[in-house]
C-alpha cells in the first residue's frame, strides 16, 4: 500500500455556498440531522456548481483531484494548477505566457476568392 500525503482544498465563487457547506460539515461532526431535514435539491445543486474540491497530492501534484467538470474531461483544471502554485509545489514559468498579438489598425483585407488563381 502506498502512502500518498494529500490535502483537500475548497474553492468557491460565492461565500453563501461556503456558509452551507460548513454547516453540513459541523451537522455531521455533531452527528445532528438538521441538515438532512433543511437541505433540499437547490441547495445541493448551488454546492455542485459553486464548490471545488481540490484533493492535492503533495508529492506529485499533476496526479490531484477535482471535482469540476473541467476535470473529470481533461484530467486537469486550473483549480489544482492555482493550489499548487499557492502552496508552492510548482512554479510558473512567465515565458510561457500567452502575450497575444496586437490587431493593425483599420480595416481588414476582403478575402479572396478560392478558385482565382495567384499571380505570382
Amino acid at each position: 500500500m502506498i502512502n500518498i500525503e494529500s490535502d483537500e482544498e475548497l474553492i468557491s465563487d460565492n461565500d453563501e455556498s461556503f456558509d452551507l457547506y460548513y454547516e453540513i460539515i459541523e451537522c455531521e461532526q455533531t452527528n445532528c440531522q438538521c441538515f438532512r431535514n433543511n437541505f433540499d435539491f437547490q441547495q445541493f445543486v448551488l454546492l455542485n456548481k459553486c464548490i471545488k474540491q481540490v484533493k492535492l497530492n503533495k508529492t506529485e501534484w499533476i496526479l490531484s483531484t477535482c471535482t469540476c467538470k473541467n476535470y473529470m474531461k481533461f484530467c486537469l483544471c486550473k483549480h489544482i494548477i492555482a493550489v499548487a502554485v499557492k502552496t508552492k509545489l510548482t512554479e510558473i514559468d512567465f515565458s510561457f505566457r500567452n502575450i497575444g498579438s496586437k490587431k493593425k489598425r483599420g480595416r481588414k483585407a476582403k478575402a479572396k476568392e478560392w478558385f482565382v488563381k495567384s499571380k505570382n
